[in-house]
């Protein structure tokens, strides 16, 4: 997710940074560095008479690989009024542009973590020991044990998680805040008490008006994973199952080592096999099986209308109809009863059948919400599968589908 916001970034005009090895030359960068180049010299060539500690604004406030990571560990937090709400992350910021660039330089988020260079150092001598002395054995025909082997793979493994993690701060104690010139409704949500969510109770109330009902609390979303695209397979799944699979095959240096017994011998080859294939075919079988999946799958559809129905009840007064179909689909979707059909979830005579349409508009910004711009917008209002089956949802409720959709 932090090459993902430092790419946005960067495509959104903002000064960045790349690692050396995420450098992607193309016709457009070339021009942004070169015109960022000739602002440069011409600011130098004008300001040689200036105070050395005076830096440009672009130059101050150069987003890199180390910001990403920085936010993405709770580093930055939004702000409002003199009260904190809640972290940002590397991605949020990339998406929003009322947000102001963090005044923070890249050396001063090193500064702050402290990273143990010397523990590191003396890991990366280990590995080098290790990797020599099997090298030097295997040129002059000298075996090594299997528990080399294994203690070869887990080094490669520590030398690429370190690299990396190379402009990964080691821990963030303090954030620093940011503010927001143009305050969008998404960020002025509400949420539940820290008792809620220790019981694990809904902050609605049940329908007898008694006591909340307990429901099944919703997964925290994985900004990498998105809900609506679930027949798109992740890039990091294949590159994850190239890497399992790679450490598997590494204890194939020991396949014509000497075991005491052939059955060991046999045991550990098999092992090997195990390990190198099973962690490939297991992750590869995700994008084929997601290939599988419906568009319309009801449980994301009926997922997606919650999410529908909690953004649309922030920007209207009367949430009273909402609010009780929202209920009834989340107690449905929590198995705490039975299940009932749209029609009855969203029934006429709570608002004269307006809900549905609303929602409608609201989805597709039209009518009275014509005025929402893409900040308080979500993901929802640009799924097209979505919003295709919530139309033929408005359809069939109104009972204008065919008569084998409406049953």
């Amino acid at each position: 997710m932090a090459l993902r916001a430092l790419r946005l970034k960067e495509q959104n005009g903002k000064l960045v940074e790349r690692p050396w090895w995420f450098h992607r030359p193309s016709l457009s960068a070339l021009g942004k560095q070169l015109s960022h180049l000739l602002k440069r010299i011409s600011y130098f060539k004008h300001q040689k008479a200036a105070d050395s500690e005076v830096q440009s604004v672009d130059s101050d406030r150069k987003w890199t690989l180390a910001h990403c990571y920085f936010a993405n560990m709770g580093g930055i937090y939004y702000e409002e009024g003199g009260q904190q709400l809640f972290p940002l992350t590397a991605l949020q910021m990339a998406e929003e542009s009322g947000f102001e660039s963090p005044e923070i330089t890249e050396e001063e988020i090193a500064d702050k973590s402290k990273r143990d260079w010397f523990a590191k150092t003396v890991a990366a001598l280990g590995f080098l020991q290790l990797a020599l002395s099997l090298i030097v054995r295997t040129n002059q025909g000298l075996a090594f044990s299997q528990l080399e082997t294994i203690t070869l793979g887990f080094a490669v493994c520590g030398i690429v998680i370190y690299l990396l993690y190379l402009y990964k701060p080691q821990k963030v104690g303090t954030g620093i805040s940011l503010k927001r010139l143009d305050v969008s409704l998404r960020f002025k949500k509400t949420y539940d008490s820290f008792w809620d969510i220790l019981v694990n109770e809904s902050t609605h109330a049940s329908a007898d008006n008694k006591s909340p009902s307990s429901v099944v609390p919703y997964r925290i979303p994985n900004d990498n994973i998105m809900m609506t695209e679930s027949r798109v397979a992740h890039s990091s799944v294949l590159l994850l199952a190239f890497s399992s699979g790679l450490f598997g095959a590494m204890h194939a240096i020991a396949w014509h080592f000497e075991f005491p017994s052939t059955v060991e011998k046999i045991l550990w080859q098999t092992a090997t096999v195990i390990a190198a294939a099973s962690p490939v075919v297991g992750l590869i079988t995700i994008p084929f099986a997601q290939l599988t999946v419906a568009g319309g799958d009801p449980y994301f559809f009926a997922r997606n209308c919650l999410r529908l129905m909690r953004e649309y009840s922030w920007h209207v007064s009367d949430k009273g109809p909402v609010e009780e179909s929202y209920r009834e689909l989340e107690e449905v979707l929590a198995e705490l009863k039975r299940p009932k059909s749209y029609a009855t979830i969203f029934s006429p005579t709570r608002d004269g059948g307006r809900l549905v349409p609303d929602l409608l508009e609201f989805l597709e910004a039209q009518g009275r919400f014509s005025h929402l711009d893409t900040t308080e917008q979500t993901d929802l209002h640009r799924d097209s599968e979505f919003i295709k089956n919530f139309q033929t949802l408005d359809r069939v409720i109104r009972g204008e589908a065919s008569k084998k959709m409406i049953e």
